[in-house]
């Protein structure tokens, strides 16, 4: 059979299409299994030698067994170890370079760096770690996860150090020397679930970092709290944070760019409140900060043993009353804050009274404007009259203003009128009776926050509140079912005695703290005061200027008896008409 040329020239290139098609289809390779034995029952006696003959994908199992080598990785391999496998290294115990490895059950210990990672997408699962300079380092890695895993008594436990997007996830961080978790210009990187516990400093330390998660992680028995410096965008959720936190920044998103919430820190949680305002905080503990917050209240808190009681930053016209600010390493922390006002606080024994390193703690009030300041565990001044102050009166009057020396870090200078004793917190009572056609002649009696009159007699029913100023020489009046523009009495505080009219019997409940002192301005003529001291005052302690005092006496025309100064008892929570005989207000020191 004769073939022509062009058909056989067409068979010629077929078959040499089949077999160039076969030779391109690369051979499909199978992964070995090493196995490394200290003992010598294995192909290796060395991890680095079965890891050098190795190739891209094989397994290294290891058995029980001390390994006193530095372990080098630069391929994709598993390494698997039986329990009791420990690695005793110099400069690092295991290094990864290597991309898409997998690292698990083995112990590392005594090394420089227990394990570090440089490498992509490696996983390091179930391995211990001990009496390593550090524990396991992310360093330049991308996508890598450290999970079931415990770091112990290692200078850093865990070290993140500019790299992105890795994990760690469900391990114990114990007992580090320095930083549990220490981040340094990482990104986008998560920790979830982990429990660190005695870290010698802070158990989570954030700087220059991006998009940090910090999920569900118990953080306990350590000596700091969680350092937040120069950082932006971390989101803290859910929490058990022992000591609460820290922030530090020197520009305005490295406090507010964050989210955090389900926080729990001491016996409360942490309040963390951004671009707010007209904030009312009452009766809780834990930590509180206020970043870019206006206009708010925070008063009669706990906030003892945390890393800073209160933070301030980019906040003003805020008032802090009444809390119990103890053992906190910061009890206050002010930055780029001013106009805010502190008074009736004790501050006691934190290492940092007042933290300020711009010193915008100068340029906020720190007494309440009629003779009270805060109580300060460090103050060893003297109430004794000097500077022609009043003595004995439950104000310190030498080493003014408190701190008289510069402590530093913006501790200087503050208050004027710093209290002697921590203060008393209190609740008052006032019974008002519907006899006399229901008029009741009352004054507050506590140190309030000044607020409206409409939001303190809220809990009651009343007609009528009534007012004399005698600096104005005129009444003014509150009535509740009248327009708002109608009455021009809208505040009241605890200096000033007040007239209220109810139809039926009831209490009207206070809460507040009892003033050391409260300085009472009192007019040419006639002035409605109040009695705001802990106990009964006599008339003869008031200015020699006043002549008379009118009391409240249901039977008499108008509802009072006069008295002579020295006749009349003042009590608490109530009301009192004062004539001051002379041409020139004068102030009673009412202590």
């Amino acid at each position: 059979m004769s073939v022509d040329k062009r058909t056989g020239w067409t068979i010629l290139f077929t078959i040499l299409l089949i077999i160039s098609t076969f030779t391109s289809i690369p051979m499909e390779t199978t992964a070995e299994t090493l196995i490394v034995d200290a003992d010598g029952e294995g192909d290796y006696l060395w991890i680095q030698e079965a890891v050098d003959d190795a190739e891209q994908g094989d397994e290294i199992q290891i058995l029980s067994g001390t390994y006193e080598e530095d372990v080098y990785i630069d391929i994709s391999l598993t390494i698997e170890g039986e329990e009791g496998v420990l690695i005793r290294g110099g400069s690092y115990g295991v290094k990864v370079e290597g991309n898409n490895c997998y690292i698990g059950n083995i112990s590392v210990e005594q090394s420089e760096i227990g394990i570090e990672i440089v490498g992509r997408g490696n996983s390091v699962n179930n391995v211990d770690v001990s009496g390593c300079g550090k524990g396991v380092v992310f360093f330049y890695g991308v996508s890598n996860h450290l999970q079931n895993s415990t770091i112990e008594k290692c200078s850093t436990g865990v070290l993140f150090y500019d790299c992105g997007e890795n994990t760690v996830k469900d391990c114990s961080i114990i007992d580090s020397k320095q930083h549990g978790i220490r981040m340094l210009g990482s990104n986008n990187s998560t920790l979830n679930a982990n429990h660190v516990v005695s870290s010698g400093y802070h158990p989570i330390y954030l700087s220059g970092t991006y998009d940090v998660e910090i999920l569900e992680n118990v953080i306990t028995d350590n000596e700091r709290g969680v350092y937040i410096f120069e950082s932006f965008s971390s989101s803290l959720v859910n929490n058990t944070l022992e000591k609460g936190l820290n922030i530090e920044s020197g520009i305005k998103e490295g406090w507010d760019s964050h989210e955090m919430y389900g926080n729990e820190v001491g016996s409360g949680k942490l309040n963390y409140y951004v671009d707010d305002s007209a904030i009312e905080i009452e009766s809780m503990s834990g930590q509180m900060v206020l970043v870019n917050c206006t206009g708010s209240s925070i008063r009669y808190n706990d906030f003892t043993e945390v890393e800073s009681g209160v933070t301030l930053a980019y906040s003003s016209d805020n008032s802090l009353y009444g809390n119990d600010l103890r053992k906190n390493h910061r009890g206050v922390d002010i930055f780029n804050s001013e106009n805010n006002t502190f008074h009736h606080n004790n501050f006691v024994n934190n290492t940092f009274q007042v933290h300020s390193v711009d010193e915008s703690s100068r340029y906020n009030s720190w007494t309440d404007g009629m003779g009270n300041g805060n109580h300060w565990s460090d103050y060893s001044g003297y109430d004794d009259g000097s500077g022609g102050r009043t003595a004995e009166d439950g104000v310190g009057d030498t080493e003014i203003p408190h701190p008289y020396d510069d402590k530093g870090y913006g501790y200087h200078a503050l208050d004027p009128e710093p209290l002697m004793e921590e203060f008393l917190k209190s609740n008052n009572v006032i019974e008002l009776n519907n006899d006399s056609n229901g008029w009741n002649f009352v004054s507050f009696g506590i140190e309030m926050e000044e607020v409206e009159l409409e939001e303190l007699l809220c809990s009651i029913d009343y007609e009528k509140v009534m007012y004399y100023s005698g600096e104005d020489d005129r009444w003014m009046s509150y009535i509740p079912s009248r327009e708002d523009h109608f009455n021009d009495l809208i505040t009241l505080d605890r200096s000033r005695g007040f007239w209220i009219r109810v139809e039926e019997q009831q209490e009207l409940n206070f809460t507040g703290v009892i003033p050391v002192r409260t300085l009472v301005e009192i007019e040419p003529g006639w002035n409605m005061v109040g009695i705001s001291t802990i106990d009964d005052v006599s008339g003869s302690e008031l200015p020699s200027e006043v002549d008379m005092v009118g009391i409240y006496n249901g039977s008499e025309e108008y509802l009072i008896e006069y008295l002579d100064p020295g006749e009349a008892n003042l009590e608490r929570g109530k009301g009192y008409w004062i004539h001051n005989s002379g041409d020139e207000s004068v102030v009673w020191n009412l202590h």
